[in-house]
This record gives C-alpha cells, structure tokens and sequence, in this order.
C-alpha cells in the first residue's frame, strides 16, 4: 500500500500539519493547539494529502473567540439548545483539509468515527460567515447557532479576522454531514458517467 492513514503525535508532524492547515485558512493556529489531540492524516509518498483535528482535551478556541464570554476552563458552562453544557463535553472538529479527492470519502468517513468514539455531547464548528458553501453543508448537521459575528482575536489570527459563526452539532449531526458529502460526491460521480454514456 503507497498511503496509510496516520495519528500524528510528534511535534515536527503536528507543526507541519498545522501549516499545511494555515494555507487553507490564511492563518496558522499555534501548533500547540493541536499537540496532544486526535489528529490524523493520510499519507502517500512521505506528504500529507488531507487530515482533520478532534479537539477533546482543552477548550475550543472557537469558544475562546466569542466576545463577551469567558469560556476558559472545562467546567465553564455553555448554552445549547436550552440546556447547560459543561465544556468538558463539548469538542471542536477542526483542521480538515483534502489535497486530493481520492482521500475526501476516507477521510470524511474516519472524522466522523474519531469524533463518535470521544464521550462528547456536542462538536463545535467555526468558520467564516461569508463562506456560504460551508454554512449550506454544515446546514446538514441541524446545527445550534452559539454566535455569529466579529471574534476576539486570538494567537495566530490577523487583526483584520473574518466575521465568524460557531455552531454546535451533536454525534448525529457529524454524521449527517459525512452522509451528506458522500451522497453529494457519489451523485456528481453518476452524473459524470452518464454524460460520458
């Protein structure tokens, strides 16, 4: 087999992970961040052709960016859905990134596996409000809406940040995304057959 699906754990593969992440973003989350955490790539030929991140153990920097709230240690309670949430059970899905679409149902799939096996209630995800293609395919997950608008700028971030929405999505939610991308890519593959035909 030319690739492997890989958890990284040394610094030096965390560090380029999170540049390769950066060139995605157009920032680089401190390296650290990600340190210690569920991350995991897929690699052929010695480089990294798509990875993702399962945040468990610390506090979701998504979290961390909404203004007017301190969300800075695992027993701070958050709001979702009419229910207070410890953040201890809130996780952050973070760091995807696809070089090529061989990858992109493996990938997808084993994301939606590392984040059923954490004992989280809730998975977060940030992304910049005027990415509307992002906000239709997170749409998949029945997303819960914690804030929308502009963040606290955090290490690693420039002054000029995005506005961004953070929503809350639970084990099913990650699921239905990962249903939704493979509906969507299987339906274009179709589609393609048949105007070769």
């Amino acid at each position: 087999m030319k690739w492997k699906l890989k958890r990284l754990i040394y610094a030096d593969e965390i560090k380029e992970f999170s540049k390769i992440f950066a060139k995605q973003i157009g920032y680089e989350i401190p390296w650290t961040y990600f340190y210690g955490e569920d991350v995991w790539v897929v690699v052929e030929k010695g480089k990294m052709l798509g990875g993702f991140a399962v945040i468990s153990k610390k506090v979701p920097r998504c979290l961390v960016q909404i203004p007017a709230y301190s969300y800075h240690t695992m027993d701070d309670i958050v709001l979702i859905k009419d229910k207070y949430v410890k953040v201890k059970h809130i996780g952050e899905l973070t760091g995807f990134f696809i070089r090529t679409k061989r990858f992109r149902l493996l990938i997808t799939f084993w994301y939606f596996v590392r984040s059923f096996l954490k004992r989280k209630k809730y998975f977060l995800l940030a992304y910049p409000v005027e990415q509307k293609g992002l906000s239709k395919y997170y749409a998949s997950a029945d997303p819960f809406r914690l804030y929308s608008g502009p963040s606290v700028q955090l290490e690693g971030q420039p002054e000029d940040m995005e506005e961004e929405s953070v929503e809350a999505i639970t084990k099913l939610g990650v699921f239905k995304i990962v249903w939704y991308g493979f509906r969507k890519s299987t339906l274009k593959r179709f589609i393609n057959k048949f105007k070769k035909v």
